[in-house]
């Protein structure tokens, strides 16, 4: 069966952190003749012959690579460095970037020997991170939505907010103008009072002026 044979945690620009073999070969002096020259920074396959295959993750001063068999999974390969990648990250952060030559080895090690046996022996490890991704996928794709909606709630709060201050100002404005309605009839009172006692006042005079101040010639 297709398996994960060797694997090897390294820090550029010579440093072996950890590795594991699970079989008999000269794999580590080969390995660290292609770590020299292989590009850096990305995810790439190359085939060491027409039996094996190295993949590898590079990033950050960090390589993780493993050598499978050529019929073994690409995708399941990467898995597998990406789960040693954040275990190291997870565990080691703090000294990774110091740790010396095979400081960690006997504790990391174990790890890699774990996780090689099971991404080697499972089958379906393809399908399940698949799987996963779909579901992350469409939680994502929830999530979203449920921030639409909530955006949407706070545009809909907002508007009725503006919508019960129009209704404020519009109350307002009306009783604005019914007072204004008010001191203007006030007013029209007093002007036609006025205009009134004028209208007497002059009757008055004219009358006075005709038949004299006591009314004796009228």
């Amino acid at each position: 069966m297709a398996s994960i044979i060797y694997a090897i945690l390294y820090r550029y620009p010579d440093t072996v952190i950890s590795e594991y073999s699970k079989a008999q070969g000269n794999f580590p002096q080969i390995t660290r003749n292609i770590i020299t020259k292989v590009p850096k920074n990305g995810k790439f396959s190359y085939s060491y012959n027409e039996s094996f295959v190295y993949h590898y993750i590079s990033e950050n001063n960090f390589m993780f690579m493993c050598l499978a068999d050529v019929e073994f999974n690409k995708r399941a390969a990467f898995i597998f460095l990406e789960d040693l990648k954040n275990k190291f990250f997870t565990k080691y952060s703090k000294i990774a970037n110091t740790v010396i030559a095979f400081g960690i080895h006997s504790e990391f090690v174990n790890t890699i020997k774990e996780r090689m046996d099971f991404y080697s022996s499972n089958k379906n490890i393809d399908k399940l991170s698949a799987l996963k991704e779909t579901v992350e996928q469409t939680k994502n794709v929830l999530l979203e939505n449920i921030d639409k909606v909530l955006a949407r709630g706070e545009k809909v709060e907002l508007l009725v907010k503006k919508t019960e201050h129009m209704s404020d100002q519009a109350v307002s404005m009306k009783k604005r103008a019914i007072m204004v309605k008010r001191k203007m009839w006030m007013q029209n009172i007093r002007m036609y009072a006025i205009c009134g006692c004028l209208v007497l006042l002059l009757i008055v005079l004219v009358v006075m002026s005709v038949c004299s101040t006591d009314f004796s010639e009228c």
